[in-house]
């Protein structure tokens, strides 16, 4: 079995996803699997043919209520981590399978390669909403703050208001491969800039007072922002400085200003 993506852990169980040729199915297929800490395994599901994925963000996400889900081909499946019986299985706009999807207590939120940003029940499976961006491909999982979800589409940063799929702010941070919007604390840290920028880290400091209106507040860019023969690092701070520390012994030379 070629395993890929996160591992998660419920209790004192691990679960791990992969792909595996089904000789039944002639095709190759995917696979949860659960296992215990000495390595015993549980039990294992098949979930149906699906191309082989290789991503830090594939996988599956478990909710609060220990519940599991993950997408397969143009599906979003929900299991029980009892004993991997699929709950429910329900057909998106689009391949979900690239990146987990992210659930709260009541929903689930999936994106897709064809930009397709969705919310499902987790009770039933039935779709919510679902919305459609301007960019083109998603290929980053959305991320949850609060009443917002966190969407990296192509190159911009989209805010959408979960329970009703409404876009009410977007934020131009260049294509984020691979990469999703990440919160710690008050701060939202987005890794994207390429191109035109070649790499750049953006963050944002989250205004807990919004009414729906500007969630993220300019924070601070770091990013090589001059195209030159040499790699010159330009930090913004939008109010006043953070700390900050640069560790010269990367670079040959290195020079700072502020």
């Amino acid at each position: 079995m070629f395993l890929y993506g996160t591992v998660s852990k419920r209790n004192e169980h691990y679960i791990a996803t992969g792909t595996r040729f089904d000789e039944k199915a002639n095709d190759s297929c995917l696979y949860v699997i659960a296992f215990d800490s000495g390595g015993r395994l549980l039990y294992e599901e098949n979930l149906g043919p699906t191309p082989v994925i290789s991503s830090d963000i594939s996988g599956g996400w478990i909710d609060v209520n220990g519940d599991f889900y993950i997408g397969r081909g143009r599906e979003i499946i929900k299991l029980s981590l009892d004993d991997g019986r699929i709950v429910w299985r329900r057909e998106v706009g689009g391949v979900s399978s690239r990146h987990l999807p992210v659930a709260d207590d009541q929903h689930v939120y999936y994106t897709t390669l064809n930009g397709e940003v969705g919310c499902l029940s987790v009770e039933s499976g039935e779709k919510v909403w679902s919305v459609s961006t301007q960019e083109g491909a998603i290929v980053a999982p959305p991320s949850i703050y609060d009443g917002t979800l966190l969407v990296l589409a192509d190159s911009s940063l989209y805010l959408v208001d979960k329970a009703t799929g409404s876009f009410y702010s977007r934020k131009v941070v260049g294509h984020c491969p691979y990469s999703a919007a990440s919160i710690f604390n008050d701060s939202v840290f987005v890794g994207g800039g390429e191109p035109p920028m070649n790499g750049a880290l953006f963050a944002y400091a989250v205004d807990r007072k919004h009414q729906n209106t500007e969630l993220l507040q300019d924070h601070f860019e770091v990013g090589n922002y001059v195209e030159s023969e040499r790699m010159q690092i330009v930090v913004r701070f939008v109010d006043s400085p953070v700390n900050l520390s640069l560790d010269s012994s990367f670079f040959r030379c290195a020079c700072i200003s502020v």
